[in-house]
């Protein structure tokens, strides 16, 4: 009889021992699987962060040109207050009241996506040091179409349209550099101040 539970506890303690490695392996393999998963998944949304960083500009532009006028602001521009009016419709006049109007909306839209945080996070994983300050740059006299494709390879978002004194309007996502290019190529080559 003693011999009998002798042999039933090594029995048991084999069945544990083998329980114990079998329990470690099937951890093991969990880890390593879930440690491939991750790298995956990091792969995965670093591959999409040029999408995701194109997409947060057409939003933002678009959001905004989409806001609706107030009634206060309204009755300051003399336009009827029983209609629906929107940012686009003021940029598409053009007039300097209107100007003032879009510019009180954009600080405050702005302000708004602070709060939010939403700019901060576009500004991380996008790798742009964007200010505020440069976003929403409206250009009301322009005489022909953007530079669409220099706007992309600037990685710039530009959204245009032809105003009521048919000039056209931009709104960049955030200040345009194009110009700035420009005149840097058109003086590059020449030597100031006798140096």
């Amino acid at each position: 009889m003693v011999k009998y539970l002798k042999n039933k506890k090594a029995v048991g303690l084999k069945e544990q021992v083998i329980l114990y490695i079998l329990a470690m392996l099937a951890l093991s393999a969990f880890i390593i699987f879930s440690n491939n998963y991750v790298s995956t998944s990091k792969l995965h949304v670093e591959k999409m962060a040029p999408d995701l960083t194109y997409e947060y500009e057409p939003l933002l532009v678009k959001s905004f040109l989409m806001l609706e006028v107030g009634e206060d602001d309204k009755k300051k521009l003399n336009l009827d207050t029983g209609d629906v009016i929107y940012v686009h419709d003021l940029i598409f006049l053009g007039d300097d009241d209107s100007k003032e109007v879009i510019e009180s909306m954009k600080e405050e839209y702005l302000k708004n996506q602070n709060i939010l945080k939403s700019f901060d996070s576009f500004n991380k994983f996008s790798g742009y040091n964007v200010k505020f300050d440069d976003l929403l740059e409206i250009n009301y006299q322009a005489n022909s179409i953007p530079d669409l494709k220099g706007e992309i390879e600037n990685n710039n978002y530009v959204f245009y349209f032809k105003g009521k004194d048919s000039k056209y309007r931009y709104i960049y996502f955030r200040k345009s550099s194009l110009e700035l290019d420009r005149i840097n190529k058109k003086f590059s080559g020449i030597k100031m101040g006798g140096y």
